[in-house]
């Protein structure tokens, strides 16, 4: 369920960023039976429901200003002379977590920081 909710929220980032979304939106997935997933999508936030309409994460856009020092201190050390572009935060079942999309002059990067300040970085594209 995982990997569906991150390649959801990695979609979310991608299109949001160049495309207002619509102001309500509702779709459903499946890939069996035994996962069901709501998930419900306004201009700045994404929220991912269960089979029973249990909220189970939501993820918001915000900027740069708002993440927390701590998370911007692990990012400037590990990521230094990229630019944040955006940057998402995500609270579910795991706990809270930010997703920041940055850049620098040869490649685009996609990392999670967590509330731990462990950090994963998704995705790693050459420009």
């Amino acid at each position: 369920m995982k990997s569906i909710f991150f390649t959801l929220l990695l979609a979310f980032l991608v299109t949001a960023k160049g495309h207002a979304a619509p102001a309500f939106e509702k779709v459903k997935i499946q890939k069996s039976q035994s996962l069901q997933m709501a998930v419900e999508q306004t201009s700045k936030t994404m929220s991912f429901f269960d089979i029973n309409g249990k909220k189970i994460e939501e993820s918001k856009k915000t900027n740069e200003n708002q993440l927390p020092v701590p998370a911007k201190r692990t990012f400037a050390k590990m990521f230094d002379g990229y630019e944040i572009k955006q940057a998402v935060r995500s609270v579910g079942n795991d706990g809270e977590c930010y997703f920041i999309t940055a850049e620098n002059d040869k490649e685009s990067i996609i990392v999670k920081i967590d509330e731990t300040l462990e950090v994963s970085v998704f995705t790693k594209s050459k420009k």
